[in-house]
């Protein structure tokens, strides 16, 4: 099988640095008794190999330095970065910064400021006929009472002082047809009863 060009190039240089490795150290074989056989067969083979490795890590460093002037190594980096966003766009913040109020263009509240002094209106329906049946049974035996001329009002409410735990016990037992027709309000109506019992009973003092 032929070689090929590389294959004697590398051949060649490998004997030409046997030769010169052999005459720099003196392994040159020496003549007559100073020949030990054996131990000098044992050092030529040591140091062959020394030389053809060094021959060997000579030519490859050789050839790495052409093909790193030919071809540049290209080192990949890879990184990776958020994409920026435009962070509460179209807010617009109530805060002003300390110091004086600035006249901004965008302000549409305007200052407060004291109101334009206006006098009331003394002989207004609502003052004029307050009090009106205050004394309704005044020329009479004043049996009358206000509760009784009282419209738009329930009768179980016509009349009542009281506070809404007291109201409720009043109500339940007209709406106790709720049971039926509306029981949702009527559950509802109990839970409250429930609740404001033991509010009353447990988180106020008695009087």
């Amino acid at each position: 099988m032929a070689a090929t060009y590389s294959e004697l190039a590398t051949r060649q240089c490998r004997s030409r640095y046997k030769k010169r490795y052999a005459g720099e150290q003196g392994i040159i074989k020496p003549r007559g008794k100073q020949c030990t056989g054996k131990l000098w067969k044992r050092q030529t083979a040591q140091r062959t190999v020394e030389a053809t490795a060094a021959a060997m890590s000579t030519i490859l460093h050789s050839a790495l330095q052409r093909l790193v002037a030919r071809t540049p190594i290209q080192m990949s980096v890879r990184f990776w970065e958020r994409k920026k966003y435009i962070r509460r766009y179209g807010y617009e913040s109530p805060l002003h910064p300390p110091g004086y109020l600035p006249r901004l263009p965008k302000e549409t509240k305007k200052l407060t400021a004291q109101p334009i002094y206006t006098p009331k209106d003394a002989w207004c329906e609502r003052r004029a006929l307050f009090g009106q049946n205050d004394y309704i049974d005044i020329l009479g035996s004043g049996d009358v009472k206000p509760i009784d001329i009282m419209k738009g009002v329930p009768n179980w409410l016509r009349g009542f002082q009281g506070n809404e735990f007291q109201m409720l016990l009043r109500k339940r037992p007209i709406v106790y047809h709720w049971r039926k027709s509306r029981p949702t309000d009527f559950h509802n109506l109990n839970k409250r009863i429930r609740f404001l019992y033991k509010v009353l009973n447990h988180r106020t003092r008695s009087k």
